[in-house]
């Protein structure tokens, strides 16, 4: 169930966004599964990956300035 979305922070940082976490709220695969990634960053949006072959949440936070 790979997916993509784009996400925008509740607040929007008013210098820069230093980095973003992300992961998986159920259990991975260990052979099949590849986890989540946290890109294109801005200062209010961001863009998360979820690989895994579960569906299930992925959390995120997002730290700035």
């Amino acid at each position: 169930m790979d997916s993509e979305k784009a996400i925008s922070f509740n607040v929007s940082f008013s210098s820069i966004c230093y980095c973003g976490f992300s992961t998986n709220s159920h259990q991975l695969h260990l052979s099949s599964d590849a986890g989540t990634s946290f890109y294109n960053i801005t200062k209010s949006t961001a863009k998360i990956s979820h690989t895994s072959n579960i569906t299930g949440n992925v959390f995120w936070l997002a730290i700035g300035k």
